[in-house]
């Protein structure tokens, strides 16, 4: 919760309870409380924003204010002491229809604490990076590819693109606000809502996330830049890793990711159209060979959206007003995907010599072609997994590509964490686990290891810088590194 939240609820809680208070002291305290209340309550709309949450706060603010007007209409106390002391205790004593009618308040205050810790704004965890990060906005359309999905294929493949690069010290930017971690991003949180069973509004809040990043920062000068390359999985949004974006970011790299339009969540297009995902593109009930060929089709579609992102960047015709693209043809290419995006990274490094590193998490590789698992891989990859994805039927084909890679290569497994738990998802509720959403080992320090492996595995394999984490690894506690397999998979 929020600061003023946490404030807001302590004030109603004790404007509820002061009929547990003698009469006399109760009438003192309920003008200034029922201000102090009031003041709070705008204060937190005002500064930190409303959210559907608060309802039943706001509710109770309305009660403190009409409870406390008609306290103060009743007649003084002291007027009706009779003298006897029996009789004036007794006209202190905090009357049972007092207390009786502040217990709705109670419970409305109650309420509203739980719906607020168990949909908290959250605080992303601050990268650790020198650079502050600027992030930026834009969209590419492919007019060479047409348009497989959605409702009216044929048009030319449009992505939404998000960049994270270092920026100037803050005091150095003209206004250095936080950006919100989901940019314009309504529809997301609606999709988001709808895919849990959950009214549209009900995930509004996530709207409210912000990021460690300034919205449209000059990129910092006379840097030597790394440059990464994010990819989602299916149904996921270029956000969802974003601890990690902006880790990188802080380090000196430009990081790209695309929502893969209608295999995204949603996807935000040009004149606030919103894409929905398009089931049709991964159908489920379908016959083995029609559910094979779509997924072959899906995971090819994704590595030709990072072809064409990663072209259009070092066209220097993509996002210019930024970074100069030219001046990083020769920078090696780091790949990160999760699911089908990490599937789609060994797509198009086992094609593409800008290839440097490859980082899957949980690589969805059963739908890459043969010829790509069974090859000699040639580019340093690391592999890590859920304890949900270890020894399935992808970790199989998994271990096949491993065991023929030619490069650098690790396999990691994370205990304790389910398929989307290698995202920030976990982080955003902390009845995830409780409502199975999560794995038992999904928090901070999980994600955390997850993506220092991912920074150390780039700095040594891209740049030359530190140690190996397969000879040194950044985090043996919470991970296993495991030997490297046997051809066929063992």
């Amino acid at each position: 919760m929020r600061p003023l939240e946490v404030a807001l609820l302590i004030v109603v809680a004790l404007a509820a309870a002061l009929p547990l208070f003698p009469r006399t002291r109760s009438r003192i305290l309920t003008p200034p409380l029922a201000l102090l209340t009031l003041a709070i309550a705008v204060a937190q709309a005002v500064l930190e924003g409303p959210r559907w949450q608060l309802t039943p706060a706001w509710l109770a603010v309305l009660a403190v204010l009409v409870l406390a007007a008609r306290e103060l209409g009743r007649p003084d106390s002291a007027a009706a002491r009779t003298g006897s002391p029996a009789e004036d205790r007794a006209a202190d004593s905090p009357p049972a229809p007092r207390v009786v009618l502040r217990s709705p308040l109670l419970a409305v205050t109650a309420t509203a604490g739980v719906l607020l810790w168990a949909m908290p704004v959250v605080s992303l965890p601050v990268p650790s990076g020198p650079f502050p990060v600027g992030t930026a906005t834009t969209v590419l359309i492919d007019e060479q590819r047409p348009e497989i999905y959605g409702p009216d294929p044929g048009g030319p493949r449009i992505l939404p693109v998000q960049f994270w690069y270092p920026t100037l010290p803050l005091e150095e930017l003209d206004e250095p606000e936080p950006a919100p971690w989901l940019v314009a991003r309504d529809g997301v949180t609606r999709a988001a809502a709808r895919d849990a069973g959950l009214p549209g509004f009900a995930l509004s809040h996530l709207g409210l996330v912000r990021s460690n990043t300034v919205l449209d920062a000059p990129l910092a000068p006379d840097l030597e830049l790394g440059l990464v390359l994010y990819s989602h999985g299916w149904s996921g949004f270029r956000e969802i890793h974003i601890t990690l974006l902006e880790e990188l970011a802080s380090r000196g790299y430009l990081v790209i990711a695309a929502d893969h339009t209608y295999g995204a969540l949603a996807t935000q297009l040009p004149d606030s159209e919103v894409a929905a995902l398009d089931p049709a593109a991964l159908p489920s009930g379908v016959p083995s060979d029609v559910y094979d060929e779509a997924s072959r089709r899906l995971v090819a579609t994704f590595a030709d959206d990072l072809q064409a992102l990663l072209d259009a960047v070092l066209r220097d015709d993509l996002l210019g007003a930024i970074v100069n693209g030219e001046q990083l043809v020769d920078t090696p290419v780091g790949l990160l995907g999760h699911s089908t995006g990490g599937g789609a990274a060994v797509l198009l490094c086992s094609r593409d010599p800008r290839c440097g590193a490859i980082v899957g998490y949980d690589p969805w590789v059963e739908p890459v072609p043969d010829d790509v698992i069974g090859g000699d891989l040639q580019v340093p990859l690391l592999s890590l997994r859920s304890e949900e994805w270890v020894d399935n039927d992808n970790d199989v084909r998994l271990r096949r590509l491993h065991a023929g890679s030619t490069a650098s290569e690790g396999r990691i497994a994370v205990p304790g964490l389910r398929h989307r738990d290698l995202t920030v998802l976990p982080l955003l509720s902390p009845l995830s686990a409780q409502l199975g959403l999560s794995g038992p080992g999904a928090d901070r320090t999980a994600l955390a290891a997850v993506d220092r492996w991912t920074v150390q595995f780039l700095e040594h394999e891209l740049r030359g810088r530190g140690a190996d984490p397969l000879v040194v690894p950044p985090e043996p506690e919470r991970t296993i590194l495991e030997k490297r397999a046997a051809i066929g998979g063992g």
